[in-house]
């Protein structure tokens, strides 16, 4: 966007930005190894978020987000997130648990342009970065994939491994509510040509699978995904947030700082050839 003189916004509600093509995960996975490989150039203003949590940090029911960003090079734009989430909408039916809209901006004349619905957007994106590190971290053997978490990024997280890695055939979906993984795995298994298991055993599952993934806010899930005994040859877990604390012990820390480098690199390498996809 450059130098925009209109100051009409365009209004796009969840539908809209489904039309737009949202849903198709090898587009969201290209453009998120793009934009990994512009802010390893400088080309992206990514400042730290500020949150606000209600009542507080330590006892928060609900929190906002403001989480701005510029987005250099052929974009050039400009905008912010309004990120939140509440506790509370867990218990009621149709509501997300987390709700996100979008403004962007040109950058000379700062007129906002448009203001979106970014709920799917970040299930979208945050399954794409997933996926992106499991692409270039996870065993170029891998076939089988353990996925805890039965949410609304356990639903797009099955379509960015899918995508990233398709030589993974079996998928484990891991839930205390076992149903909630049973309707996903109808929804998505034959459409994809993945058999998806839906299970409450997380343990069993992830001691099958080369690559697990931790799709869930639970503070417990990460911990356990990075526990010692877990950690071993030829397996790469992945969680999401930062719930987690690092397991104690060089040798540890040292494998998952491994396995984040190696994910960034080639997407950085591929672009500086001119050919990230």
């Amino acid at each position: 966007m450059l130098h925009t003189i209109n100051p009409e916004i365009l209004f796009l509600k969840q539908e809209d930005v489904i039309k737009a093509g949202l849903l198709d995960m090898k587009q969201i996975l290209a453009v998120t190894e793009k934009t990994y490989a512009m802010l390893s150039q400088g080309l992206i203003k990514n400042p730290p978020k500020t949150n606000t949590s209600i009542p507080d940090k330590e006892n928060w029911q609900s929190f906002f987000n403001a989480m701005p960003c510029y987005i250099g090079g052929d974009i050039n734009i400009g905008g912010i997130k309004w990120a939140a989430e509440s506790k509370k909408n867990a218990t009621i039916p149709g509501i997300p648990y987390g709700i996100d809209i979008s403004i962007l901006s040109d950058p000379e004349t700062v007129l906002p342009f448009c203001i979106l619905d970014g709920t799917l957007i970040t299930a979208m994106r945050t399954s794409a970065v997933g996926g992106l590190m499991a692409k270039y971290a996870a065993p170029s053997d891998a076939d089988t994939a353990c996925l805890v978490g039965a949410g609304v990024i356990g639903r797009t997280m099955i379509s960015a491994v899918h995508e990233a890695l398709p030589q993974i055939k079996t998928m484990y979906l891991c839930d205390i509510d076992v149903a909630k993984a049973e309707g996903i795995a109808k929804e998505y298994g034959d459409s994809l040509g993945v058999e998806i298991i839906p299970t409450s055993d997380s343990k069993a599952a992830a001691l099958k699978s080369q690559l697990i993934v931790g799709e869930t806010t639970a503070q417990a899930v990460h911990g356990y995904l990075l526990a010692h005994e877990r950690l071993r040859p030829r397996l790469h877990a992945l969680q999401r947030g930062d719930g987690g604390r690092l397991p104690q012990g060089r040798r540890h820390r040292r494998r998952l700082l491994d396995t984040a480098q190696a994910a960034h690199e080639p997407a950085v390498q591929a672009h500086e050839r001119g050919q990230a996809r």
